[in-house]
């Protein structure tokens, strides 16, 4: 089994493939989406984002316990230039470390790599993306950034290499 994720601390996109051979109408894909507590609530904005990277986490482990196994490929989380990003991007990275087992390291996938397997273009926008995972026969759900996120995710498992559509 192979687990291919597009991750972010807001929409975090998977895409499950049982086997390397199997068809993309055998993909199960979903996303994973944590909210921040309303500003009443919550006391540091840095707890806030940790309580949502432990929800991500546990989404993620549910995930890979179906094959505890299976391999995990993500697309390398890019860099930001503004501190709350950043801070939130390394909450994701902790999330993902957990999926790592010892004897099957996450293979990091880079986003012009998902963008030109998917689309062609590393130039390729989100719309673009949905719509080439959709004719590929993708069958994804829910809001618009939950399917961007599940097609980031497609393109994460093709750039792989480990898995091609029959």
């Amino acid at each position: 089994m192979i687990l291919a994720i597009d991750p972010s601390l807001c929409c975090t996109g998977w895409v499950l493939a049982p086997a390397n051979d199997s068809t993309i109408g055998e993909l199960l894909c979903g996303a994973i989406t944590t909210e921040p507590s309303a500003k009443k609530v919550r006391l540091y904005v840095a707890e806030d984002d940790a309580q949502r990277a432990i929800k991500l986490s546990k989404a993620l482990l549910d995930l890979k316990i179906r094959d505890p196994s299976c391999t995990v490929v993500s697309e390398q989380p890019a860099g930001s230039r503004h501190a709350r990003s950043a801070s939130a991007l390394k909450l994701v990275q902790g999330a993902l470390v957990g999926l790592r087992s010892p004897e099957a390291p996450i293979l990091w996938i880079t986003a012009a790599d998902v963008k030109v397997v998917l689309y062609g273009k590393k130039t390729a926008s989100k719309d673009q993306m949905v719509a080439a995972a959709t004719k590929m026969g993708l069958r994804m759900i829910g809001n618009k950034a939950e399917r961007e996120a599940q097609a980031d995710a497609l393109g994460v498992l093709i750039a792989s290499g480990l898995w091609r559509p029959r």
